[in-house]
């Protein structure tokens, strides 16, 4: 399998920590952000929509974006980290992959791309609470979901 990705510490991270945690073969790909070329052929041909990270499977199957691409990875390779019929579950799945992954994301923006003060400030304004509301569930569990490990954890 191979992943494709722009910078060490992009959501392609996500990916290959799991791969690692279930010792699976992962070929990894760093496109050069500054040439655009997630932007251009070759890697258009593979993922028209420019995406990171996006992997390319052994069978020529090409996924885009880490929450799908780690659930694909669980379905095929380790289910028990998966609870896709309980909602809870999936909401847990959903946060981290939308709320979670947004304002890492900006933190990681700040810190790759230069200070921008108004991001800095919306960043500085959002963040304290969603970690104050982590912490809170983490305080009577050490997992997120059913308090054992599971693809939420990713």
């Amino acid at each position: 399998m191979k992943l494709y990705h722009l910078f060490a510490y992009d959501r392609s991270l996500k990916v290959r920590w799991l791969a690692n945690e279930l010792n699976l073969p992962l070929q990894i790909i760093q496109l050069d952000a500054t040439q655009r070329a997630h932007k251009v052929e070759p890697f258009k041909s593979i993922n028209p929509h420019g995406l990171m990270p996006t992997i390319e499977k052994d069978n020529g199957e090409v996924l885009f974006e880490a929450g799908a691409i780690c659930l694909d990875i669980c379905r095929e390779h380790a289910p028990q980290l998966t609870h896709e019929q309980d909602i809870k579950f999936m909401q847990w799945l959903f946060y981290f992959a939308s709320s979670v992954d947004q304002l890492s994301g900006g933190v990681i923006g700040l810190k790759v791309f230069g200070e921008k003060e108004q991001v800095r400030e919306v960043l500085e304004k959002r963040i304290p609470h969603q970690l104050d509301a982590m912490e809170q569930h983490l305080n009577s569990q050490d997992y997120w979901y059913n308090n054992q490990f599971n693809l939420s954890c990713a």
